[in-house]
């Protein structure tokens, strides 16, 4: 709808009625920060919105298997509900939730190269005492140790020995592994 012009406007305010925003001596980057100033973190939003988008699918697909398959086929269907719960939880925790005047907005998380504000690089920088690598190893090679030590003595048929065998080969080899990445950063 077009407005009508009155005599002795100047361009500027013609602008401000045909695009609705003010023109560019300064007054946009005050009205961005004053929107910006009005604009609040939702965080029950994210909470909420990430707790449905993973219970929704995981109850969603278990109790559909549960319905059709049977029972006895509920457990895997949670699995499976859940994984594909996890991915969309994942992919939400990319955008983050803003209270605004026109409502709840979602914005696009963004890192920049600092490494203060990036959480990835905060998580992998950790330093923590040595010794913690010892007891790690210890507490991995006793896991190994004793599931390959119980493997004889399980009950379950095959299927509980490779079970026992699996968990014995991740203790040990996971063992061998710390104990080799810190003797490597020692040096």
């Amino acid at each position: 709808m077009p407005s009508q012009r009155k005599v002795g406007e100047t361009e500027e305010v013609r602008e401000v009625e045909e695009t609705g925003k003010p023109g560019e001596d300064g007054e946009t980057e005050e009205a961005e920060e004053a929107e910006e100033a009005e604009e609040t973190r939702a965080r029950a939003v994210d909470v909420t919105e990430s707790l449905a988008l993973l219970l929704v699918p995981t109850l969603l697909v278990g109790g559909s298997v549960a319905l059709f398959a049977g029972s006895d086929s509920a457990t895997g269907g949670l699995l499976v509900g859940g994984m594909f719960g996890a991915i969309l939880m994942g992919l939400r925790r990319g955008f983050y939730a803003v209270r605004t005047e026109s409502g709840v907005e979602r914005r696009l998380r963004t890192y920049d190269a600092a490494d203060d504000n990036n959480p990835w690089v905060r998580l992998a920088s950790v330093e923590y005492p040595e010794k913690y690598d010892r007891f790690l190893a210890l507490g991995l090679a006793v896991l190994g140790v004793g599931a390959f030590a119980l493997v004889p003595f399980v009950g379950g048929g095959f299927e509980w020995g490779i079970r026992f065998v699996a968990v014995g080969l991740f203790g040990v080899v996971s063992s061998l592994l710390v104990v080799g990445v810190s003797h490597n950063q020692a040096d």
